[in-house]
């Protein structure tokens, strides 16, 4: 009998060991590890001429008669900016894949036109440099043959795959398991037997690559850097919130395109991304242009490179300083942190004037979602008297992620890859965000302003959105349900 309660003690010692490891190893990965070098930056402030700077938007909406209209111009100036290169082409792009849920030719073939658009370039101009990252959901995390990107790697353009496993974990309950056990499991390209979550026209899945995907975490960017062409020794930054993803290829999405020194600063973000993967970035053949100094102060806008959690941190600081009568618009697809939620009530409580025009979270490339977690969130923000619309959606998203600033003459616009959530702007996800400001209204705000009014107020013949009543869920369970997803990571938002 006493040998038997020692093997007993032995036991549970062991398993309180296991326990505290597992504890210590989901705090250090997702609170306590070191970030790669480069990553979670604030750029430098960078003079911009107005009118180096395009705002582009994509948007899908209804007329009274029932009638879908898509109107776009992010893809279009995209692929007009990799033909007008002549020695430099970077891309870094989350989801780049011809996955989709329903019949494929009702949809843009935006990965084919963008791997067709690179691999030309490089045929009729062999000596530019043509560099590609993207985020292994691409491959179903090692699983799925992408053919358009073995195809750039036939025609001598390197794609990098980024390297997740150096990031922080954004779950914490479940990544401790995966890092000790599954991550070492063999991921076979043949033999699935789960359908592709993803695209129901390809291969069945291997348990794997669920596994792999349940860490929840994304190299996330939107960015394109190319060289201007006739124009010798400049760059131009579009960034955006859009992906050369053919399922999304009818969704509402926003970008900025600008020229100038702002892009070398992105090409340093993205080189801090392909470091943590293992490879070197090739540089532009030219040096930096000295920075345009402006003749008085109001000839310049501000430009500045945000990433990952500094992105957070900018926008608290930007309402942080709002008073009454100042105002803040957002348009957002995913709307779930903390701090940006109590920011903003208390920003409210203090006579900021708010408006929040968020995706209803009910269409998935063909699927039904719940509404998680804007329609809980939006309860909340309402109750403090903030203004909510919703997207007047039907199967496409409203991918937007655009915040507008005002205060007296300052004005702001802040657009990206970003969310509203902890998974997207905690140090989680790699994030790319530019904010422009100046002391006066100029162009790029301007017309994001006037879009952000047009989506609110409709017009007689065009529906974009629709009243906060048409949505609402101010139920407990499901706002429970919503804050224990958001505060564990256990969530795909």
């Amino acid at each position: 009998m006493p040998e038997k309660n020692k093997r007993k003690k032995r036991i549970r010692l062991i398993l309180w060991v296991i326990f505290i490891i597992y504890i210590l190893t989901g705090i250090y990965h997702s609170y306590l590890k070191p970030l790669p070098e480069w990553i979670n930056m604030r750029g430098d402030l960078h003079n911009i001429n107005p009118s180096q700077v395009t705002f582009l938007h994509d948007d899908t909406y209804q007329t009274a008669s029932w009638e879908q209209i898509i109107e776009q111009e992010i893809f279009d100036t995209l692929l007009s900016q990799i033909e007008n290169a002549s020695s430099y082409i970077l891309i870094d792009m989350f989801f780049f894949s011809d996955f989709t849920w329903t019949e494929k030719k009702s949809y843009r073939p935006l990965s084919q036109e963008l791997t067709n658009a690179l691999i030309q370039k490089k045929k009729t101009t062999p000596n530019i440099t043509i560099q590609v990252i993207t985020d292994p959901i691409n491959t179903m995390y090692g699983w799925h043959h992408a053919d358009h990107l073995e195809a750039l790697q036939a025609n001598n353009i390197p794609v990098i795959i980024t390297d997740l496993s150096k990031l922080r974990d954004s779950n914490p309950i479940y990544s401790p398991v995966w890092r000790w056990i599954f991550r070492w499991f063999w991921n076979t390209q043949s033999g699935g037997w789960i359908q592709n979550a993803m695209d129901i026209h390809k291969p069945k899945l291997t348990l794997r690559s669920y596994l792999h995907a349940l860490n929840y975490k994304a190299n996330h960017r939107k960015i394109l850097v190319t060289d201007a062409g006739e124009a010798q020794n400049e760059l131009i930054t579009l960034i955006t919130s859009a992906n050369p993803h053919d399922g999304s290829s009818k969704h509402s999405n926003n970008g900025f395109q600008i020229q100038g020194n702002i892009g070398w600063g992105v090409i340093d973000s993205e080189q801090a991304v392909a470091n943590m993967s293992g490879y070197t970035l090739l540089l532009p053949q030219f040096s930096q242009a000295e920075s345009n100094k402006p003749s008085n102060k109001w000839d310049n806008i501000t430009a500045q490179l945000l990433t990952e959690k500094k992105i957070k941190e900018h926008i608290l600081e930007n309402i942080s300083q709002l008073k009454k009568e100042d105002t803040i618009n957002i348009l957002m697809f995913y709307f779930s942190d903390r701090d940006i939620i109590n920011a903003l009530t208390n920003a409210a409580d203090r006579g900021v004037n708010i408006k929040i025009l968020m995706d209803p979270n009910k269409d998935a490339f063909g699927r039904t979602k719940d509404g998680t977690p804007n329609r809980q969130v939006a309860s909340e923000l309402h109750k403090h008297g903030i203004k909510i619309r919703w997207c007047n959606t039907y199967g496409e998203q409203c991918h937007w992620k655009l915040l507008l600033f005002s205060q007296n003459n300052n004005k702001g616009v802040m657009l990206g890859s970003a969310n509203l959530t902890r998974r997207n702007i905690d140090n989680y996800n790699l994030e790319s965000n530019i904010h422009l400001s100046w002391g006066f209204e100029f162009s790029a705000y301007k017309e994001a302003s006037e879009l952000f009014q047009n989506l609110w107020n409709n017009s007689e013949w065009n529906m974009h959105s629709l009243s906060y009543e048409t949505y609402k869920n101010e139920g407990s369970f499901d706002y429970l349900k919503y804050w224990l997803k958001e505060v564990s990571g256990f969530s795909r938002f």
